[in-house]
C-alpha cells in the first residue's frame, strides 16, 4: 500500500500531511500522515492531460498521413473517387487501406477523449 501512495504521491496525484502528536518534534514513530488529494486540482490535471494526449494523436494522425500522402492525394481526386481499384495498384491500395484502418481508430481515439473532456469540464 505505501509504495503505492508514494507512486501516487510522485505523480503529484496525491499529497501528504504530516501530523506530529508530541508538538514541535518531528520524529516519524510519533508523528501521523495523512494523505489526502484535491479532486478540483485533479480534475483540472486529468483534463490537461486529456488535451496533451489529444493533440499528440492528431500530430501522429498528421505525420502518418504525410507517409501515405500520395497516394491519399490520388485517392481523393475527382476521377478517381469510388473507382480506386482501377486508378490505384495493389501497393497503393494496401497502403491506402492501412492509412484509413489507422485514421478511423486515431478519430475513435479522439472522440473518446472529447467525451471525457465534456464530462471534466461541463459536469
Amino acid at each position: 500500500m505505501r509504495t503505492l501512495l508514494h507512486s501516487m504521491h510522485r505523480a503529484g496525484h496525491i499529497e501528504l500531511q504530516e501530523l506530529p502528536k508530541d508538538g514541535n518534534q518531528r520524529r516519524p514513530g510519533t508523528t501521523s500522515f495523512y494523505w489526502f488529494f484535491d479532486p478540483e486540482r485533479m480534475r483540472r490535471r486529468v483534463l490537461e492531460e486529456t488535451y496533451k494526449t489529444m493533440g499528440n494523436l492528431l500530430r501522429r494522425a498528421r505525420v502518418e498521413r504525410e507517409g501515405v500522402r500520395g497516394v491519399v492525394e490520388k485517392s481523393e481526386r475527382t476521377d478517381v473517387v469510388g473507382r480506386e481499384d482501377e486508378f490505384l495498384g495493389d501497393e497503393e491500395l494496401k497502403a491506402l487501406h492501412e492509412w484509413r484502418g489507422k485514421e478511423e481508430r486515431i478519430w475513435g481515439e479522439v472522440a473518446r477523449l472529447d467525451d471525457l473532456v465534456a464530462v471534466l469540464r461541463d459536469f
